[in-house]
């Protein structure tokens, strides 16, 4: 299987970004993850067995969340 990769970086409010991980969420839920940008896409089946990564980054003049999650086919 060739690797396929989608990267995302976009600049939107809070409550947006909200929205997106409700929707990622129920995505989770429903065992499957559709993730598009422009003509390109890719669907995820996650495992019922994941693997979640949390990182959290606070400076003086800013600060970072990341998620990643991973799993085994």
């Amino acid at each position: 299987m060739t690797n396929k990769e989608i990267d995302l970086k976009v600049i939107v409010e809070s409550h947006k970004a909200a929205e997106y991980l409700e929707n990622l969420a129920k995505s989770f839920r429903d065992g499957k993850i559709y993730i598009q940008k422009g003509k390109a896409f890719l669907i995820l089946e996650p495992e019922s067995v994941i693997e979640m990564e949390i990182e959290v980054n606070q400076k003086k003049d800013k600060e970072k969340l990341e998620l990643k999650f991973s799993w085994y086919k």
